[in-house]
């Protein structure tokens, strides 16, 4: 989230973090800004942008409540697979507000890189999330295969966060499940059974949610943005409206529970609904600062984001059930706008605080990790509970330390004053 500078281009080029549960470290953003400056002397020098739209596009800078509301997610899915109170159900949520983090961020960092280069480099693009995902997913699920291979028959593999007794896995499944994860499509994978037999990672479903969505939202955005900023807004907005609807005929029409939670489509509210905020912010001639408004949304937001745990533990046809996914999915993105637009709030440095945002730079391994400790330690009760919750801790800074960083070192090039990209294993720390 810093700026950098390509010479053969007229500005700087702005460096957004990435979404859902990737970190702000500044080693990494150093990493980031190096990619995207190769990816741009590579394809743009010859193509000037439109002065106008890196004129009127905001930047977007170092953001530590974006961090800190990452954190705030990932514990909200924790709480949620252990499940404190039954009339709670706050992983929901947590999901929620993930969702239109991926939603704003991606569409930011879509926006900002056509405002500098006049177009969006797709194979850029997805080469840098994989680079981002890929690594510690490989790690984790090597990691819980070998686990798998020596405990195949043990009752403790295979019991769930919130799910019932033990059941029987076969190699054949977790072979299918390691395959469904790195294919990203574990969640139509859950939806329509497709397993040959029980495999106990499924939460890896909204990982393959939310690639799904990288591909298909940048993808529209390379076209709809050469229509304007507005053009997209009017995409988002309405593809997040009518999948705020789906919802509700798809529940009156007696689908499935998970054909609803786990599907792409109906994912699509709360990450359109961020990135409908993103389009907004990201316009420089639009002034917000003075707005009341803008505050009321905020604090309305929240609290609906706080009813929410509540109402997601309602009969699914219920009047709450049916309206907390439109009303949270827009709750949500306008609590993320609000914390990019005025960090200095309230609510801003009540997001920054530095343990939360600690976990939230290393949310993307805890969601990886945590489902699992949960589930091995499941029989030993409140002592399993705090047992998975300190091993989630431990895989996620190990794998932070020595795959996440190393990864990102590793494949961020320089670009030289010449224009010309040069790999380099050396990235210095900016403070």
């Amino acid at each position: 989230m810093f700026c950098g500078s390509c010479t053969c281009l007229t500005g700087p080029f702005p460096v957004i973090a990435f979404p859902h549960v990737l970190s702000g470290n500044e080693l990494e953003r150093k990493c980031l800004d190096s990619l995207y400056e190769c990816d741009i002397a590579r394809s743009g020098c010859e193509r000037k942008s439109d002065q106008s739209w890196v004129a009127s596009t905001r930047k977007l800078g170092k953001s530590p409540p974006l961090d800190g509301l990452r954190g705030i997610a990932w514990s909200l899915v924790f709480l949620g697979h252990v499940q404190p109170l039954s009339f709670l159900d706050p992983a929901d949520t947590g999901m929620f507000i993930f969702f239109a983090l991926s939603g704003f961020l991606i569409t930011q960092l879509a926006v900002s890189e056509f405002a500098v280069s006049g177009r969006i480099n797709f194979a850029a693009f997805l080469r840098r999330r994989l680079v981002r995902l890929l690594p510690a997913l490989v790690v984790f699920l090597s990691a819980w295969f070998l686990v798998a291979a020596f405990f195949m028959r043990s009752p403790w593999l295979t019991t769930v966060p919130q799910g019932g007794p033990s059941r029987t896995m076969h190699p054949l499944g977790a072979i299918e499940g390691i395959a469904a994860s790195i294919g990203y499509v574990m969640n139509w994978i859950e939806i329509f059974h497709l397993f040959s037999g029980y495999v106990p990672i499924g939460h890896i479903w909204s990982l393959a949610v939310e690639m799904q969505f990288y591909l298909l939202w940048v993808s529209a955005l390379m076209v709809l943005l050469r229509f304007g900023r507005r053009a997209a807004l009017w995409a988002a907005a309405c593809g997040s409206i009518l999948a705020s609807v789906e919802v509700i005929l798809l529940v009156n029409a007696g689908a499935h529970g998970l054909r609803i939670y786990m599907g792409t489509d109906t994912r699509m509210g709360a990450l359109l609904g961020g990135a409908a905020a993103a389009l907004i912010w990201s316009n420089a001639d639009l002034n917000l600062k003075n707005s009341k408004i803008l505050s009321l949304l905020a604090f309305t937001g929240v609290a609906t984001i706080c009813w929410s745990a509540f109402a997601f533990g309602e009969p699914a046809h219920s009047v709450p059930a049916q309206l907390v996914w439109p009303l949270t999915a827009a709750a949500v993105s306008a609590v993320v706008f609000y914390l990019v637009d005025r960090p200095w709030t309230l609510l801003g440095r009540l997001s920054s605080g530095r343990t939360i945002r600690y976990i939230g730079r290393r949310s993307y391994a805890l969601y990886l990790w945590h489902y699992v400790w949960l589930t091995w330690f499941r029989d030993l009760g409140l002592l399993g509970v705090v047992a998975g919750f300190g091993m989630s801790l431990v895989s996620a800074e190990l794998s932070w330390r020595f795959v996440e960083q190393p990864a990102a070192r590793w494949s961020a090039p320089n670009v030289s004053k010449e224009g010309k990209c040069e790999r380099s294993a050396q990235f210095e720390v900016m403070g």
